[in-house]
């Protein structure tokens, strides 16, 4: 009976620690993110509207939580910022209008670090946008015939933004992630033909295949259990394979094709070779111009770390790197393998896309950053 009593007394003290505005700021920030992506608003008005809820955020955080709690993140606001300012003068990669992104995406970021979001919210968006996008390639005929912001790369990312969201949120209140959400995502990159998205998906399935939920934390589970969910996720994938025949031979047919060699590792090396010709371009970033592959792709370079580095310069660029560094170091001391992963996967995806610094991936990688440094009643600082 005792036991009784106190399961719902933690119950009702978790739905009185979720936040309702903080939960409505993450439904608008999907509704324009749906919106900006689909081409339903311009891009300068999306732009605006995620510079504009991301500061909403940091307002709202500053408001209910207190200024000292955010210095971490302003700090690094502040530095962040300021290179991008030395970058346009410098390097000439990186658009003034990029100064306000990080009021977008760490705004965000900071929303997560300082209050509950609801679990349920967080897993309806990530259904939802998971069906929102298979109806959508299914009605236009393939991913190809969407009309759509950015390339068909973008929706793997959107999907792993909003795994790692339901994830953070199924965290923080002590829910049971199920591999059918992973599973799911991975059908949604097989439809778009991500390489890189599918990837990913990949490694969260064996991931969380090595993750058991034992009294509200994440543990790494014993060899047979994982055995088992990876059986389990193989005949789900066979079952999706016959009814998604199309997509799965599409896809197949592309990896064939491409392979998982590509013009990347040409682009970095052209990158590469031209940063250590001059100390300046070393330090301050290197224009991203001077060959063929570097003037084709002078907007992405297919790494989030090399654009780090050819916008903002290397002191950044170290900043950044001790600072993930020291989360997996945190989170391994912490024994949070959820996290670890979810992070561990982010890092992964941003090694073959622009997804970060400046992207709304930016929203889960600082989260994870500055993770660390923010005490939650789920988060003792060590």
């Amino acid at each position: 009976m005792n036991d009784i009593i106190n399961q719902k007394s933690k119950l009702n003290k978790l739905k009185m620690d979720i936040d309702i505005t903080a939960s409505i700021i993450l439904c608008l920030y999907l509704f324009i993110d749906l919106l900006r992506f689909f081409n339903i608003i311009p891009l300068i008005l999306g732009n605006a509207l995620y510079v504009l809820i991301g500061s909403i955020a940091i307002i709202y955080s500053v408001f209910r939580k207190g200024i000292k709690r955010q210095i971490p993140i302003f700090c690094f606001m502040f530095f962040y910022i300021s290179f991008g300012a030395i970058g346009i003068l410098f390097n000439r990669n990186i658009d003034p209008q990029e100064l306000l992104w990080p009021f977008a995406f760490i705004g965000l970021a900071t929303l997560f670090l300082n209050f509950k979001i609801n679990n349920k919210i967080a897993k309806i968006i990530y259904y939802f946008v998971i069906a929102l996008l298979m109806i959508k390639i299914i009605l236009s005929g393939g991913v190809n015939n969407l009309n759509t912001a950015s390339s068909r790369n973008t929706i793997g990312i959107m999907i792993l933004i909003y795994f790692a969201i339901y994830s953070i949120t199924s965290y923080t209140c002590g829910k049971k992630i199920a591999i059918y959400p992973i599973l799911l995502g991975f059908l949604v990159n097989v439809m778009a033909i991500g390489r890189s998205g599918i990837l990913t998906f990949v490694l969260l399935i064996v991931l969380f295949s090595f993750l058991e939920f034992d009294e509200g934390k994440y543990k790494i589970s014993n060899p047979i259990k994982s055995f088992i969910k990876l059986f389990v996720a193989g005949i789900i994938l066979w079952i999706a394979y016959n009814i998604l025949e199309i997509y799965f031979v599409e896809m197949m047919l592309n990896f064939q094709k491409r392979g998982l060699e590509s013009v990347r590792s040409l682009i970095w090396s052209n990158y590469l070779t031209k940063t250590f010709t001059s100390a300046r371009y070393v330090l301050f970033g290197t224009p991203i111009s001077g060959t063929y592959l570097l003037d084709a792709f002078n907007y992405n370079l297919h790494n989030s770390f090399f654009m780090l580095h050819a916008k903002y310069g290397l002191a950044p660029l170290i900043v950044v790197i001790i600072l993930i560094v020291k989360s997996f170091i945190y989170f391994i001391k912490t024994k949070n393998a959820l996290y670890f992963m979810i992070l561990l996967s982010v890092v992964f995806r941003m090694q073959f896309d622009y997804t970060n610094f400046n992207a709304q991936l930016d929203i889960i990688l600082f989260y994870f950053m500055f993770f660390p440094y923010i005490k939650n009643e789920y988060n003792t600082k060590i």
